[in-house]
């Protein structure tokens, strides 16, 4: 499977659109959105939004096209390191040919698995771990996604897809190059994962763990 960096102008608005209304970092906006409204306030129409992208590329002195082929070059550098460690720990390979990792201004990166693609920010000083970040969601959707669909609501699938990117830092933190810090709210799940996996690197296991936790958000989904 390759992944395969771009950067697409309209891809990048809507980045910006979702970020403005993701479900972490408790209701904050990023550092870019932060500045959007500043000067256009609530409104995120896509004319806005794209001067906003526009003008911030050209203060910042940021060349997309420049930064596209250094975060291709280093990716590719670890790319068949991350797969095969991958596809050992969900024991499954992606069914997917391309993957493609679009660059955004905003340090807030989404993803679509029915479209294929994450995003990795501009100014992202670490894109490999931006990258096998995003990608772990995937492996985590095509795992569990099925049982995840039916037993769980849009916040539970939230915390246990972003909890499980702890296992990162146990696997892959020499091809990552900076650890994988996750949303402050889900410190004590990430501490469930990293506990666990030191004792058994069953990651089928290691979600029913995460269910059957006393208080646990997900015992009464799973």
């Amino acid at each position: 499977m390759k992944i395969q960096f771009e950067y697409n102008l309209s891809k990048d608005i809507l980045n910006f659109q979702i970020a403005a209304k993701s479900l972490g970092h408790g209701g904050k906006p990023s550092r870019q959105h932060f500045i959007y409204q500043q000067t256009y306030g609530e409104q995120l129409e896509d004319g806005l939004v794209q001067e906003f992208i526009k003008n911030y590329l050209d203060i910042n002195k940021i060349d997309p096209q420049t930064r596209l082929a250094k975060f291709q070059a280093e990716w590719d550098l670890v790319a068949e390191r991350f797969f095969q460690r991958a596809t050992e720990i969900f024991q499954i390979t992606l069914p997917l040919e391309k993957v493609t990792a679009y660059l955004t201004v905003n340090d807030r990166c989404s993803y679509s698995l029915k479209e294929n693609y994450f995003f990795v920010s501009l100014a992202n000083f670490q894109p490999k771990k931006t990258a096998m970040h995003e990608l772990w969601h995937f492996y985590t959707w095509y795992a569990f996604g099925e049982g995840f669909n039916r037993k769980l609501n849009l916040k539970q699938y939230f915390d246990i897809k972003e909890s499980l990117t702890e296992i990162l830092n146990q696997e892959f933190l020499n091809l990552m190059e900076g650890a994988d810090i996750g949303y402050p709210e889900h410190g004590s799940l990430r501490s469930i994962v990293r506990n666990f996996w030191h004792k058994s690197k069953d990651i089928y296991q290691l979600v029913d763990n995460l269910a059957d936790q006393p208080g646990s958000r997900f015992k009464q989904g799973l």
